[in-house]
């Protein structure tokens, strides 16, 4: 079991693995902020101006939607 399954309750990694839409948005909602925050700060001089933090977040959130629904987690 992976440091990130452990950190969740068990029926929200069945739903994840299901495929359940409303059980994304919770990931989401639970993750995003602090992924921000860390973007925002990893981002800084001249990359930091053309790549925004939220931009990160959404490429982050589109890959490990996909490779969940690959089975890759």
């Amino acid at each position: 079991m992976s440091e990130f399954q452990q950190q969740l309750p068990p029926d929200l990694i069945a739903r994840l693995e299901a495929g359940d839409p409303e059980s994304y948005g919770i990931i989401f909602n639970l993750y995003s902020k602090d992924l921000a925050r860390m973007a925002k700060h990893r981002l800084s001089g001249p990359v930091g101006r053309r790549v925004a933090g939220s931009d990160v977040v959404q490429m982050v959130f589109m890959t490990f939607f996909k490779r969940l629904e690959r089975g890759e987690y």
